[in-house]
């Protein structure tokens, strides 16, 4: 997967390297469902073997793929920006932020209404979660 153009590369690896820190976490803290979601395709692609890629992401593709048999249900989904409300709205908030957040079984009110909306789109169209 080489590219004429300058740090394309690495910026695929650090965004499949962050997609395997997440699914990394999600097994520690003992998850058994997971929807990663991501909005980069190629990132998906490379995690859903669609496409090629480098060696160093190849590796990082491999690990990804044993810790998801860890899960009893584990999909790798495209989601376009437009889509994905929550990420808009943690990533919107994350700016007035001076510290490290995470939410595990309660997030915070700003965030309900589009934790349920999306959640509710994605088992009409999956039945994944239900």
């Amino acid at each position: 997967m080489k590219s004429n153009k300058p740090f394309v590369n690495k910026v695929l690896n650090i965004k499949v390297f962050v997609a395997r820190e997440g699914i990394s976490m999600a097994v520690e803290l003992g998850w058994n469902k997971i929807v990663l979601e991501g909005y980069s395709k190629s990132v998906i692609d490379v995690i859903l073997l669609k496409s090629l890629a480098s060696s160093v992401i190849n590796l990082i593709t491999n690990d990804i793929i044993c810790l998801g048999r860890h899960f009893l249900g584990f999909v790798p989904l495209f989601d376009s920006r437009s889509t994905n409300m929550v990420a808009h709205w943690v990533a919107g908030k994350a700016l007035d932020f001076n510290r490290v957040n995470m939410w595990e079984f309660s997030p915070p009110p700003w965030l309900v209404s589009s934790l349920v909306k999306d959640s509710d789109l994605y088992c009409l169209d999956t039945g994944f979660l239900q």
